[in-house]
């Protein structure tokens, strides 16, 4: 819009006005800033999956519509204390294998109650089919070796959920001074650097499910406790300006006409003129 009229905006004058205006200010950048950084995240679709973040979680309970492997002990608290939680929380592993004697040697409350309550398996297939007719809720095991299970599954009901404990590999040993180790020792650098170890892990021990396939698309809404800042910033502006206002009030009230009495055209003056109410 033109004019050639000079526009006169109605400023805030007085002290409190001004600290409200700026603080409202302040409140309306951060709110903005907070929902502009918080809106890409939230709005893209994210895949929710099953997952076991502890014992209590009542996410364990969902096992029964999706059937869940557990990687190889992720965290010792999680299944520590399965009689917490109504039913108890069945889990099991291979009777004698490599993670049965982890469990044993670094959990032992989690080995006694596999034991006790007879959760283990001669095999994993036996563990498998375990979990699939629903006689366990996890079976714990090398992660390679689920995700090998869980990929092939002809109905993709079976899960991996969780994190790795531990990682170890495979290694091809050799007499002291072979001339075979120079040569395997680059050409496996080669096949890693290439990407060909991937590869055949990919080829031949992923299956048909996805881990993706398990879960639910969704997209969060923005909640208030996403602007809590903002929401703060503006309650502590309020706050001061109440304490400025009091203050203000108080000085005009009480102490403005003694002061002009002492001091004229001295600090009682600024004071005043900053106060906006000019001494008379």
């Amino acid at each position: 819009m033109l004019t050639k009229k000079e526009l006169f905006p109605d400023v805030p004058k007085s002290t409190v006005s001004r600290c409200m205006a700026l603080v409202w200010a302040a409140f309306g950048l951060t709110f903005l800033a907070v929902y502009t950084a918080n809106l890409a995240a939230f709005m893209i679709t994210r895949v929710q999956f099953y997952d076991l973040s502890g014992i209590h979680d009542p996410l364990v309970s969902k096992c029964g519509h999706t059937s869940c492997l557990q990687p190889i002990l992720m965290r010792a608290f999680q299944l520590s204390h399965p009689d917490m939680h109504q039913p108890p929380f069945r889990y099991g592993t291979v009777d004698g294998g490599n993670t049965h004697e982890t469990m044993k040697r670094n959990w032992k409350k989690m080995h006694e109650y596999v034991k006790k309550n007879h959760f283990f398996r001669d095999n994993i297939s036996a563990g498998v089919d375990a979990v699939r007719n629903e006689e366990l809720d996890a079976f714990v095991y090398d992660a390679v070796v689920l995700d090998y299970w869980a990929g092939k599954d002809a109905n993709c009901e079976l899960m991996m959920v969780g994190k790795w404990a531990s990682m170890t590999g495979y290694g091809i040993g050799f007499p002291k001074n072979s001339p075979y180790t120079a040569m395997v020792n680059q050409y496996m650098l080669q096949y890693q650097q290439k990407g060909d170890l991937e590869r055949l892990a990919n080829f031949w021990l992923t299956g048909a499910c996805s881990p993706d396939s398990h879960g639910q698309t969704h997209s969060a809404p923005l909640g208030i406790e996403n602007f809590l800042s903002a929401f703060f910033l503006l309650a502590g502006g309020i706050i001061f300006s109440v304490i400025v206002l009091g203050c203000e009030f108080f000085f005009i009230r009480h102490l403005r006409k003694p002061l002009q009495r002492i001091d004229p055209n001295g600090w009682c003056g600024i004071i005043s003129m900053v106060s906006s109410h000019p001494v008379q």
